[in-house]
């Protein structure tokens, strides 16, 4: 862990503090002691291990690599989704193909809107599970003794509604990995927090096919959680070849040769956006491969040549 890195972490530490009112409440978030953070942000280093350092830089979303997100029209498009649910305190779906650029997308919104915003990063949850991360990534400590499902959702719900004037938004990333029963806590999330919460989630197609399956199957609350979305399941259009010129040139590459290549390395295909066809890139993840790729070669190049 270098100090740039550690340099890194309390800066994010710092905004963070905006999100969640105080340090106290972030240590909750981090899972480490309020004296770990303390002496973090007060330059106290040698008192904080290295393994600290990655826990908290991974509760905090910190990533080390080089990677430049540039504003696609993807990003432009999700920013859209997210922002318009913010200022409506509505609740939106997206759900469209891996790769797509939604967390990219997503993170550098949560990154970039600090106060009010908060990412729930989804995985194989229960009810129970969900909720307690929920209460986790809130900084929520279950009142003691009473850690059932419903007391931790009054906590939930008490402490958005204490935060109405920030206008919360709560995004699921990765929401199709929900068990029913966890997807299920969006009714009552909804219900009570009506007006107050804006709830985007977000996943692959199996997302909308999935809850569509289940009101198909009449199955518990599917019909419910479908209609507090709009029945309406959003899709990212993909990188046009600008989009694709802006990533490239956005980390290094700025050779018009060279992007072309991997524009067409990229495999587009075709779509239809607003009555019209374009050729798009859906997979933003072998645009990426690629550029690394080209990276990579050069340095070989680079080295060789001394």
């Amino acid at each position: 862990m270098t100090n740039e890195s550690k340099h890194e972490i309390v800066k994010l530490l710092n905004a963070e503090k905006q999100r969640h009112g105080s340090y106290n409440r972030l240590s909750r978030v981090c899972k480490v002691s309020n004296a770990t953070i303390s002496n973090m942000v007060n330059s106290n280093w040698q008192s904080v291990s290295d393994e600290l350092w990655e826990i908290v830089g991974k509760a905090l979303n910190y990533n080390e690599n080089t990677w430049t997100i540039a504003k696609t029209f993807n990003l432009r498009q999700m920013h859209q989704v997210l922002n318009t649910a913010r200022e409506t305190s509505s609740f939106w779906a997206v759900s469209c193909k891996a790769g797509s650029g939604k967390t990219a997308a997503i993170k550098y919104y949560a990154n970039t809107n600090i106060k009010g915003v908060y990412l729930l990063q989804a995985e194989e949850w229960t009810q129970r599970q969900f909720i307690s991360a929920l209460c986790d990534i809130l900084g929520i400590q279950p009142v003691s003794g009473y850690n059932s499902v419903s007391m931790m959702l009054q906590q939930v719900v008490s402490y958005f509604t204490r935060r109405r004037s920030d206008k919360p938004l709560l995004i699921i990333d990765e929401a199709d990995k929900l068990k029913d029963s966890a997807k299920r806590m969006l009714i009552p999330l909804f219900n009570r927090l009506e007006d107050i919460l804006a709830c985007v989630i977000a996943g692959t197609e199996n997302l909308e096919a999935e809850i569509k399956k289940g009101v198909r199957a009449r199955r518990k609350g599917f019909d419910e959680i479908d209609s507090r979305f709009g029945r309406t399941y959003l899709r990212l259009t993909g990188a046009s070849a600008q989009d694709v010129s802006a990533i490239c040139r956005s980390n290094g590459i700025s050779h018009e040769e060279t992007i072309r290549k991997i524009w067409k390395e990229s495999n587009p295909g075709v779509t239809e956006v607003g009555g019209s066809s374009i050729r798009v890139v859906e997979d933003m993840r072998r645009i990426k491969r690629l550029i690394v790729a080209e990276k990579c070669l050069n340095m070989f190049n680079e080295n060789a040549l001394v």
